[in-house]
């Protein structure tokens, strides 16, 4: 069910809401704030507020912003000056900015169960807490070199080196929400890595098409 709240308010934002999602950025930043915190206290002063808490649980699982978050990610594979890539590089950074803030929600609600699951069970292995790490890491400075109040204070070269980090970040955040809910939810889990793989494959042969086209 949370995927399919999470598609429909993706498209939503990326149809209807589109056009005051680029020109009023800063009121949708405001709302998915208060919409994050709500989840958050909610969740950990343990409320329910059945059915209101259905329409929460993408926010609380962190779907919604994976689906945000995979739009931003492949509007960059969609072919230059076609109108599907036009219409989203309009709204790309917004739309960034609204699924890392509802990830922040997310972060705070997966600490009780992370607690009461154990860190060490949910986390297995070094590589699986430095994976987890690097996902929390880079979500946090391509959102904050996002921020226009910062973009527009560093040079594009130096803005462009630091978002080549999205081409490892995407596929890392695929794979830790894979390994998470392997166990539980075996789909969910072969429907990441199928976002991941997708995403890679698709991306190399956009660069070697434009590559090719340079030339």
């Amino acid at each position: 069910m949370d995927i399919v709240i999470s598609a429909a308010c993706a498209l939503a934002l990326v149809g209807p809401c589109a056009r005051s999602l680029k020109h009023r950025c800063s009121a949708w930043y405001a709302a998915a704030a208060v919409l994050a915190a709500a989840v958050a206290v909610s969740t950990l002063a343990g409320f329910q507020w059945s059915p209101i808490a259905m329409l929460l649980v993408p926010i609380r699982s962190g779907m919604l912003a994976f689906v945000l978050l995979s739009i931003v990610m492949f509007t960059g594979v969609c072919r230059p000056g076609s109108k599907t890539r036009v219409r989203l590089v309009q709204i790309r950074r917004p739309l960034s900015l609204v699924a890392a803030i509802l990830a922040c929600a997310h972060c705070v609600c997966a600490v009780p169960w992370v607690r009461a699951a154990g860190f060490s069970s949910v986390f297995a292995g070094a590589w699986q807490k430095a994976l987890c790490a690097f996902v929390l890491i880079a979500l946090a400075v391509l959102a904050l070199t996002s921020l226009s109040v910062v973009a527009d204070h560093m040079r594009q070269t130096t803005w462009r080196r630091i978002h080549m980090l999205s081409y490892l970040f995407y596929p890392a955040l695929c794979l830790h929400a894979a390994l998470l809910c392997a166990s539980s939810s075996p789909a969910y889990a072969i429907g990441y890595c199928l976002c991941a793989t997708a995403y890679v494959v698709l991306r190399v042969r956009r660069y070697k098409r434009d590559r090719a086209f340079r030339r």
